[in-house]
């Protein structure tokens, strides 16, 4: 029997005024759609991948936020680092001249990038 993994974002306090339930539900939803975004954006970089920074290019969104839904793809076993024939993971140059991870979405692991 295969176990579904779910996200949860967080909740306002019972304690917490509607508004603050209200806030809760509509962060979630905003972070649900910024997951779907990466998502995509992800499956259409084919086998060639992408970088957070990337990522953050291809979907219009802040690295920071980009990441932290690239992180739930990974959680959800869609998206996973990819690595080169030797086994080493791959990375490109980040804005600030650092080594940056590119992430594959899963159906593209084992392709060869173009």
């Amino acid at each position: 029997m295969t176990e579904q993994l779910t996200l949860t974002y967080p909740q306002a306090r019972l304690s917490d005024p509607a508004t603050s339930h209200q806030a809760a539900a509509l962060n979630a939803l905003v972070a649900e759609g910024h997951r779907a975004r990466a998502e995509r954006a992800l499956h259409a970089a084919g086998a060639g991948g992408l970088t957070d920074f990337e990522l953050a290019d291809a979907t219009n969104l802040a690295q920071t936020s980009v990441g932290k839904r690239r992180l739930d793809l990974v959680r959800l076993g869609m998206v996973c680092p990819l690595f080169d024939s030797d086994g080493k993971q791959v990375t490109r140059l980040a804005p600030s001249g650092a080594r940056s991870l590119v992430w594959v979405h899963v159906d593209h692991v084992g392709q060869v990038a173009a």
